[in-house]
């Protein structure tokens, strides 16, 4: 009797710690998509930066990414992620509010490098914390209950950023305050749940920056996570112009308030959650590939749709294709990472798989802008359909050359 009551209190702590992590998830995800789409918008129409300026700093930001996935992420180890998570919080939530006190980028710049480093740590940490909590039985489930929650969170904060916009007329600057109270708030509930969570202990060797780098070669060994890697990525490219130049373009092209956008947004992220829903209610999804598939045309078509927007309703038809994929591929690259690689090497996978991702985040706002600089914003758009193309199409033999 006094097994089964144990076992009941145990099951009782680990569900109060996964919806702890679901909350913390939120509130994280919420703040760091409230940097990414409102920094370009604080840039462009209040310090008056150019489209070029604005790239800069979304590259600054993945530069911070970057560094947190070359130094940080791959050698923390199991036991050490809540830990380092609950830092990355803190961190963020202390610098946020520097935001609503800049007057020139430079200072942009050097809170964009710092906010970036926390949000490269906490990215991929929170996957290997979700393996944590979760048994090998629910995996599927848990990763698409977290993914699920991130979605929630951009509809929340987009929907939040824009009402607040329209209805309190509040400055872009006083965004950023708002925001640091949720930030906060996550940080509060990490140190909780660093409290409560008692991981193994295990005999762990100290992860070397030398170690990280020999396990590359074996990880691009793995076809599953090349799947992943390729298929996450080709969705990389409309989902950084949307958050980084979509508030800019559908002021240029379609007459379209930032507050307006921020609404036009919430559809998108709507989709994207309703999506992650179905994948939770249909776990685990026995045909993955269709899937993987279905979402690699949806970004094709919904992509060009953006790039031809002229209204507020192309608009509204391009999120609504493109919220799916959002949706689907990034829970989807992820259960195959963790299905096939082992539990101690997860924060070295998600590390390399977030570290290549941030590369994109680095590299395609900074060419937008150069393209933009040189021709303009609409051939900058354009611009991006061939390696989304080339990456769908290497995804597609990766899918057919498992076993």
């Amino acid at each position: 009797m006094s097994d089964v009551v144990g076992t009941k209190k145990l099951n009782g702590i680990i569900f109060l710690n996964f919806i702890i992590m679901l909350a913390v998830t939120f509130f994280m995800r919420t703040t760091t998509n409230m940097l990414m789409t409102t920094i370009p918008v604080l840039s462009k129409f209040v310090i008056n930066a150019s489209v070029l300026q604005v790239g800069i700093a979304a590259t600054l930001y993945s530069i911070g990414a970057l560094f947190s996935g070359l130094f940080i992420n791959g050698r923390v180890s199991t036991r050490n992620t809540p830990r380092v998570l609950s830092i990355s919080l803190l961190i963020m939530s202390l610098t946020t509010p520097f935001f609503y006190f800049s007057v020139n980028m430079m200072e942009v710049y050097i809170l964009s490098i710092i906010d970036g480093i926390s949000f490269g740590t906490m990215m991929p940490l929170m996957l290997t914390l979700v393996n944590i909590l979760s048994d090998q039985g629910n995996k599927d489930r848990a990763i698409a209950l977290y993914t699920s929650s991130l979605s929630l969170s951009l509809i929340f904060g987009t929907l939040f950023e824009g009402s607040i916009l329209s209805y309190l007329k509040i400055s872009i600057r006083d965004i950023f305050l708002l925001f640091t109270l949720l930030s906060i708030l996550a940080t509060i509930l990490m140190f909780i749940l660093l409290y409560n969570l008692h991981i193994e202990k295990k005999i762990e060797k100290i992860i070397k920056f030398r170690d990280l780098i020999n396990k590359i070669p074996d990880l691009f060994k793995n076809k599953d996570f090349n799947l992943a890697l390729t298929g996450n990525l080709s969705y990389s490219f409309p989902f950084i112009i949307i958050l980084t130049y979509g508030s800019i373009i559908g002021k240029n092209y379609s007459s379209i308030s930032p507050s307006v956008f921020f609404y036009l947004l919430g559809v998108f992220f709507v989709v994207s959650f309703i999506t992650r829903v179905c994948m939770v209610i249909m776990s685990p999804i026995n045909n993955k590939k269709l899937l993987f598939i279905a979402s690699f045309i949806l970004t094709l078509t919904g992509y060009v749709v953006f790039s031809i927007s002229s209204s507020e309703l192309y608009f509204i038809i391009a999120f609504i294709m493109l919220g799916i994929p959002h949706g689907s591929i990034y829970p989807l690259s992820t259960t195959y990472i963790s299905g096939s690689i082992n539990k101690e090497d997860l924060n070295m996978a998600y590390s390399i798989f977030g570290l290549v991702g941030n590369m994109i985040f680095f590299v395609t706002p900074f060419l937008f802008g150069v393209f933009t600089h040189m021709v303009n914003i609409r051939f900058a758009v354009y611009s991006f359909l061939l390696p989304m193309l080339i990456l769908m199409i290497l995804s597609i033999t990766y899918i057919y050359r498992r076993k």
